[in-house]
C-alpha cells in the first residue's frame, strides 16, 4: 500500500508466529529509517504508524483464528463485541521508529469468556512480537461503558484513539460516550495547569538540550492546544485548526507556521530515534551533530537555529490558544462554569434546589484554583444564612479538607459566611479577642492563618519535613484539628484545650468521620499546646522529659501530626513569636520521641561503649590520650551522647586554655539557621551563668536556651552552651567580636557585669513584680525544675540567674521563651550544699 508517497513493502499475511512477525516488522522499520533524510517528517511518522496498524491487524486476525478452535462462534461475537484501538501518539499517527505502541482493548458490556480469551491471546502475541522488536507496549482493557471518572491522562490518550481492528461501531459508541463524559473545565484547566507546572523546566523553548516531545515549544504544546480546543469549542480532532481559524483565534499565517514547525520537529524526532536506536526525545548536545548530518543540514548550529525558530512559533501559538480557551465558559457541572479564572453560577436557583451545591462550589473552586465570581458570591452569601449540612455536603467538606488548596477554600468559605454556618460557633470565634496578649488576631482569624501555615508546610516542605509529610495520611483529620484547635476559647472560664477537644470531636462525628478519626481530632485539639510547652520549657537531653512526653503522645502517626499542627499554630501567632530556635527544639523533641516510640524496649545507648568510641575518635584527632580519657570520664552522659565529635575535640582544647586562667569563647552558626551557638569554657564558680547572661543583656543579645556542664575533675571547669540571637537573627561578625571581648574581660575579672551595664547604659532589675514561681517536686538523682512566669523585661534572665546563685542553687539547664509580653522560663537546678529545704522559699526570687 502507499501512504503519503511512502510505500509499506511488508505483507504480514505470510507470517503466523511472533518471531517471523517481529523480523518483518524490523526489516520494514529499518527500510523506513533509511528514508529519514529524504522523506517528510509527518509522512514518515504516518508510515511508521501504518506499519504498526498492519502488524496489530494481523495479530488480531491470528488471535481470532486461534480462538476459533475452542470458540466456533468467536468471529460473529468479535464483530460487535471488541475493538482494538491505537491511543496516544499512535492514535494520532505520530509514531517515530521507537515510539511506544499504546493499545486499548475495548469490549462490550456483556463480556463473555470467549472474548476474554481472545483479548488474552492477542495481548500475549502483541507483547511477544513488539518486545522482540525492541518496542514498549502500553495497554489498557476497558468496557465500552467505562468512561466516567477517568484520570486526565487516560481521557486524553483515549480522545486521540483510532480503531485499528475489530468493531468500528463499538469504537464509535465508546468514543462518543467518552466525549460526553469529559468535564470541559476539568479537562481544559487541568491540561493548561499541567503545562504551566511542567517538570521539563521553566516555560521557555530556549533550553540547551530541548525535549522535542515534552518540552516547552515541543510537540506536546501542539497536542495540548489541539486537545483543549476540541473540548472548549466542541470540534472534532480533524476540524480543530479550521475551527480556530474560523473563530479568529489563529491566522492563516500562523496555521502555515504550525504546519512547517510540526514538520521540522517531527523530522528531528525521527532522526533522534534513528541515531540513538531507542525512544530518545531529548536533543542532547552530543547528538546534535549526528542529527544534523542525518537530516542533510550543514552543521549542528543550523539544526538548533531551525529548531528554536519552530519551537518558538509553537510555544506562542499554544499560549494564544490556551488563553482563548480559558476565556470561554467551561462547564464544571450543569449550572456552574469556569471563565477567566473565576467560578460563575449561571443557574441562580441551583443553591436553593440542591443544598450540596453550595459546598460543591467551593470544592470546584479548590480543584481548579478558581476565585468565586461576584454574582456567585452573592448567591452563596444568601444561601449560607440558614444553611444546614447534608450528609453529602459533609462528605464533600471532608474532601475539601483532605486535598491541596484546603486553606484557600476555608478562607473563601469564611469570607462568604459559609464556614460560620456549618462549623458550630465559628462565627463567634471570628469576633473573639483571645485573652493571650501574644496573639495579633481574633481566635477565628488565627485559626484560618494556622491552616494556611499548615498548607504552606506541605507546599514548600524542603528536606527538613519531607519524611514527616510523606507519612501523613489522614489530611482531613489534621486540617480539621488545626481549624478547631482554639475553638474552646469561647468558654473563657475553662481550659480551652479540653473544652475545645470535646467540641471538635462532636463536630467530627457530625461530619461522619469514623470513630478512630474523631478520636485523633479530639487528641490533637486537647494536646495542641503539649509539644510547644515541652520544647520550650523542658531539657530535651533528659530521659524523663521524653519518657513523660511519650506517655501522652504514644503514637508515631499522632506525633507527626501534632508536630505539624504545633508549627502551624506557633507561626500563625505572628512573626515576632516564632523563631528557628523554637523550630529546632520542636524538631529535636520530635526526633527523640519518634525514636523512643519506634523502639520502646530500647535501653538507650551503652554509655561505656559510647565512651570508648568517643575516646578512639578523639585520639585519632591527635589529641593527647590522657586528656581525652579525663574529659570523657568527667562529664555526664547527656553531654557525651549529644555533643558532636568535632565539638568534643574543640572543648578539650578550650579546657586546656581555661586551666591557664583564660576563658574560651566560641560562636558557631549553622547553615540556614538564624541563631548562633555560643560556647563558654571557664573555671566554674557560683554565678558563672549569671555573669554570661549579664554580658548578653548588656549587648542586647537574646538567650533562648542554655546547657551547663561541669567537669567532675580536679580543675572544675564548666562548659556552658547557649543558643542566642540578636534582633531575631544570628550574630553578625561585629557583634561576635564585641561579645567575645566583653565576655572574656568579665570572666577574667577585668571588670564586673554591673560596671559593663553602666557603661552600656543598661539598668539592672532590682524588684520585678508579678512573677509566678512553680517548683516541680524534686526527684532523687535528678535536677529540680523551677518554672517562672511573668511580665517580660530586659535583663530579667540576668536577675533570675543572679538570685538563684545567691540562694545557693546551681543551674544545669535553662529554657527561655517569650510569649507576647510574658516570659516563660524553666531552670534545672541543684542545691549547692545538698539542702533542698530552701526550695519552699523560692519566692525570695522576687523579694531579694
Amino acid at each position: 500500500m502507499a501512504k503519503n508517497g511512502l510505500e509499506i513493502q511488508c505483507d504480514f499475511s505470510c507470517a503466523s508466529v511472533s518471531a517471523e512477525l517481529s523480523r518483518l516488522m524490523c526489516e520494514q522499520r529499518n527500510r523506513l529509517a533509511a528514508l529519514t533524510c529524504e522523506s517528510g517528517g509527518i509522512a514518515l511518522a504516518e508510515a511508521y504508524s501504518d506499519l504498526n496498524d498492519a502488524l496489530v491487524s494481523r495479530i488480531f486476525e491470528l488471535s481470532l483464528a486461534e480462538c476459533e478452535r475452542d470458540c466456533p462462534d468467536i468471529q460473529r461475537k468479535a464483530a460487535t463485541s471488541i475493538a482494538v484501538a491505537a491511543v496516544g501518539g499512535y492514535g494520532r499517527r505520530e509514531m517515530s521508529p521507537f515510539s511506544d505502541v499504546d493499545i486499548a482493548f475495548l469490549v462490550d458490556t456483556d463480556l463473555g469468556e470467549d472474548i476474554d480469551l481472545l483479548v488474552k491471546r492477542a495481548f500475549r502475541l502483541l507483547m511477544d512480537t513488539l518486545g522482540r522488536a525492541g518496542l514498549t507496549v502500553g495497554y489498557s482493557y476497558r468496557r465500552v461503558d467505562d468512561v466516567d471518572n477517568l484520570e486526565l491522562e487516560t481521557q486524553t490518550a483515549l480522545l486521540d484513539a483510532r480503531c485499528v481492528a475489530g468493531s468500528k461501531a463499538l469504537f464509535d459508541v465508546f468514543h462518543a460516550a467518552l466525549r460526553n463524559a469529559i468535564s470541559p473545565a476539568a479537562f481544559v484547566i487541568g491540561h493548561i495547569g499541567e503545562r504551566s507546572g511542567s517538570t521539563t523546566g521553566p516555560d521557555t523553548p530556549f533550553v540547551v538540550e530541548p525535549n522535542v516531545k515534552e518540552g516547552h515549544g515541543g510537540l506536546r504544546d501542539l497536542h495540548t492546544a489541539r486537545w483543549v480546543a476540541q473540548i472548549t469549542f466542541g470540534v472534532s480532532a480533524s476540524a480543530v485548526w479550521s475551527g480556530l481559524r474560523g473563530r479568529g483565534i489563529v491566522l492563516d499565517e500562523e496555521l502555515e507556521n504550525i504546519r512547517s514547525a510540526l514538520e521540522f520537529i517531527t523530522r528531528v524526532r525521527n532522526a533522534l530515534h534513528v541515531v540513538t536506536g531507542r525512544g530518545q526525545d531529548t536533543l542532547t548536545v552530543e547528538r546534535q551533530e549526528e542529527v544534523a548530518r542525518l537530516l542533510g543540514l550543514s552543521s549542528e548550529r543550523d539544526l538548533v537555529s531551525a529548531y528554536y525558530l519552530a519551537a518558538h512559533r509553537i510555544w506562542r501559538i499554544y499560549h494564544k490558544i490556551a488563553d482563548a480557551c480559558i476565556q470561554e465558559d467551561l462547564q464544571i457541572e450543569p449550572g456552574m462554569v469556569a471563565k477567566a479564572g473565576r467560578l460563575r453560577i449561571q443557574d441562580t436557583g441551583l443553591l436553593k434546589r440542591d443544598p450540596s451545591a453550595l459546598i460543591r462550589a467551593f470544592e470546584h473552586a479548590q480543584s481548579f484554583a478558581l476565585k468565586i465570581d461576584g454574582q456567585a458570591a452573592d448567591l452563596i452569601v444568601a444561601a449560607a444564612a440558614d444553611y444546614k449540612l447534608t450528609p453529602e455536603a459533609s462528605h464533600r467538606f471532608l474532601d475539601i479538607l483532605g486535598r491541596r488548596g484546603a486553606a484557600a477554600a476555608l478562607r473563601s468559605m469564611a469570607e462568604l459566611g459559609v464556614l460560620q454556618s456549618i462549623v458550630p460557633h465559628f462565627g463567634e470565634a471570628m469576633y473573639l479577642i483571645p485573652g493571650d496578649a501574644a496573639h495579633h488576631y481574633t481566635v477565628g482569624e488565627h485559626s484560618l492563618r494556622a491552616v494556611e501555615q499548615l498548607e504552606a508546610l506541605f507546599a514548600d516542605s524542603g528536606d527538613q519535613f519531607s519524611d514527616i509529610l510523606s507519612r501523613v495520611q489522614q489530611f482531613e483529620v489534621l486540617f480539621l484539628a488545626t481549624l478547631l484547635h482554639d475553638i474552646g476559647k469561647l468558654e473563657s472560664r475553662r481550659d480551652h484545650a479540653k473544652s475545645g477537644a470535646f467540641r471538635a470531636m462532636k463536630f467530627a462525628a457530625r461530619l461522619g468521620m469514623p470513630p478512630d478519626a474523631c478520636a485523633k481530632v479530639e487528641f490533637l485539639v486537647r494536646y495542641h499546646l503539649k509539644m510547644a510547652e515541652t520544647a520550650r520549657l523542658r531539657d530535651l537531653n533528659q530521659k524523663r522529659t521524653i519518657r513523660e512526653f511519650t506517655k501522652v503522645v504514644a503514637n508515631p502517626q499522632i506525633l507527626d501530626m501534632l508536630l505539624l499542627l504545633t508549627i502551624a499554630d506557633q507561626r500563625a501567632v505572628g512573626a515576632r513569636h516564632w523563631s528557628q530556635i523554637q523550630q529546632r527544639f520542636l524538631m529535636e523533641l520530635h526526633e527523640r520521641a519518634f525514636a523512643a516510640l519506634r523502639s520502646p524496649n530500647s535501653t538507650g545507648a551503652d554509655l561505656d561503649r559510647h565512651r570508648d568510641r568517643v575516646r578512639r575518635e578523639l585520639c585519632l584527632a591527635n589529641l593527647p590520650g590522657p586528656e581525652v580519657d579525663e574529659h570523657v570520664a568527667s562529664l555526664p552522659a547527656s553531654y557525651l551522647l549529644n555533643t558532636p565529635p568535632e565539638d568534643l575535640a574543640a572543648h578539650i582544647n578550650y579546657v586546656r586554655t581555661a586551666r591557664s586562667g583564660t576563658p574560651s569563647v566560641e560562636m558557631k552558626d549553622s547553615r540556614g539557621e538564624e541563631f548562633t551557638q555560643l560556647t563558654v569554657v571557664a573555671h566554674d564558680r557560683p554565678g558563672l551563668l549569671s555573669d554570661i547572661a549579664g554580658v548578653l543583656h548588656a549587648l542586647g543579645v537574646n538567650i533562648h536556651a542554655a546547657q551547663v556542664f561541669t567537669r567532675l575533675s580536679f580543675d572544675e571547669i564548666a562548659i556552658d552552651i547557649l543558643y542566642v540571637d540578636f534582633e531575631g537573627r544570628r550574630l553578625t561578625e561585629i557583634k561576635k567580636w564585641q561579645l567575645d571581648g566583653e565576655l572574656t574581660k568579665v570572666l577574667s575579672g577585668e571588670f564586673t557585669v554591673k560596671e559593663l551595664l553602666k557603661r552600656m547604659g543598661k539598668q539592672q532589675i532590682e524588684r520585678p513584680e508579678k512573677l509566678g514561681v512553680r517548683v516541680i517536686e524534686h526527684l532523687p538523682d535528678q535536677d529540680t525544675v523551677i518554672e517562672i512566669r511573668g511580665e517580660d523585661r530586659p535583663g530579667l534572665l540576668f536577675y533570675l540567674t543572679r538570685r538563684m546563685s545567691k540562694l545557693g542553687l546551681d543551674i544545669h539547664s535553662a529554657r527561655v521563651s517569650t510569649w507576647g509580653h510574658e516570659v516563660r522560663d524553666a531552670f534545672y537546678v541543684t542545691a549547692r550544699d545538698g539542702d533542698y529545704s530552701r526550695l519552699s522559699d523560692i519566692g525570695e526570687l522576687v523579694s531579694l
